[in-house]
């Protein structure tokens, strides 16, 4: 009603002209849109959602004092989470689940634990991925029958990988692939 020093913008108030829309322009262009549903469109013509931000936005949440602040976006390439000097913190109460195209593909549990085909990993890192071809040297040798990979790409000569495996305070286990020539009757 106006009283108390609020302002209030009553568009169509009695509903006589059907369909209207309450529209902000700037410089003949427009910037802000809310339909007869109530969605919220921000340089978008046709909003979809309670609140959708157009070509060229930028979802800005910041701190009080303006020092610290988040930033989502999408740039037609992917979607991009900006922090501008903070961590990223993702707080769920049971798992967080990662999909892409329509199908969980990895899942961190309340325990900490990291399924990657898995969506009930008991182990820290729990693999499960089916692989439908029998053992043979050349099925072994194969980089599509492997659940993981680790690869050093250096170029170094006598590069390196290894995993080490250690249980207290030392008692280790070491596998490891090497890259060079040895001719000096040495063993690796």
């Amino acid at each position: 009603d106006g009283s108390g020093g609020d302002i209030i913008i009553d568009v169509d108030k009695d509903d006589e002209k059907g369909s209207t829309l309450f529209a902000v322009k700037l410089d003949g262009s427009e910037r802000l849109r809310i339909d007869t549903g109530g969605l919220v469109g921000v340089n978008e013509a046709s909003p979809q959602t309670a609140l959708h931000i157009g070509a060229g936005g930028v979802f800005r949440f910041e701190r009080g004092d303006g020092a610290r602040y988040g930033e989502l976006w999408n740039d037609n390439s992917f979607v991009e989470l900006k922090a501008s000097t903070d961590p990223i913190k993702i707080n769920a109460q049971s798992y967080l689940r990662f999909d892409i195209a329509s199908g969980e593909k990895a899942r961190i549990d309340s325990s900490g634990n990291l399924g990657l085909g898995d969506n009930s990993p008991d182990v820290r890192l729990h693999v499960t991925e089916t692989i439908d071809v029998g053992y043979s040297i050349d099925n072994t040798c194969s980089e599509a029958n492997n659940l993981l990979k680790l690869e050093n790409p250096s170029s170094t000569a006598n590069a390196f990988a290894g995993i080490a495996f250690r249980t207290g305070s030392g008692a280790d286990l070491y596998f490891g692939s090497y890259q060079g020539s040895v001719n000096d009757g040495t063993f690796y």
